[in-house]
């Protein structure tokens, strides 16, 4: 990644995935890994990068077979206590347990959001409608050798038991 932010441009409301990515950098906690194979090569190497420390780096994906360069991917976005707590929008915490426990003090009688519909904004740069849908399109990885298929996970959260 090129640019980093300021201190001064921290505390913004709502980060979209781009300036969240840029702090994720700033904290230096982003990997950019180029020239990449969707089939079994992301999903094994999102798997090496866990399976290395407790910490695990936020993996950007660009120059995916058989994608423009721009098309990207990307995985272990909340693998680390700091890169959580700023998505929660907290100051970085010493444990797990620090976290949690700010957490529930610091959500306690926080009222919901209301729904802010816009009719322009980065949300809306790319809108494909009727014949225009192709989902094929994205780069959704084959994730593990005996998948049935690429899998789209948007935030997705697997737990296995």
């Amino acid at each position: 990644m090129k640019e980093k932010l300021t201190s001064e441009a921290r505390p913004r409301a709502n980060l979209d995935l781009r300036e969240w990515l840029r702090q994720v950098d700033e904290i230096d906690e982003l990997k950019l890994i180029e020239e990449v194979d969707w089939n079994l090569e992301i999903g094994a190497l999102t798997e090496m990068f866990c399976l290395q420390s407790k910490s695990t780096p936020c993996l950007l994906f660009d120059q995916i077979k058989g994608h423009p360069a721009g098309m990207r991917l990307v995985t272990n976005t909340l693998g680390s206590l700091q890169r959580t707590a700023l998505t929660l929008k907290m100051p970085p915490p010493k444990s797990h347990t620090e976290l949690v426990k700010s957490w529930r003090e610091a959500s306690k009688g926080r009222p919901l959001l209301p729904m802010n519909v816009v009719t322009d904004g980065a949300v809306m740069e790319n809108v494909c409608r009727g014949a225009d849908v192709d989902i094929t399109k994205f780069p959704a990885p084959v994730w593990h050798e005996d998948d049935g298929g690429r899998y789209l996970g948007t935030g997705s959260l697997v737990v296995t038991r």
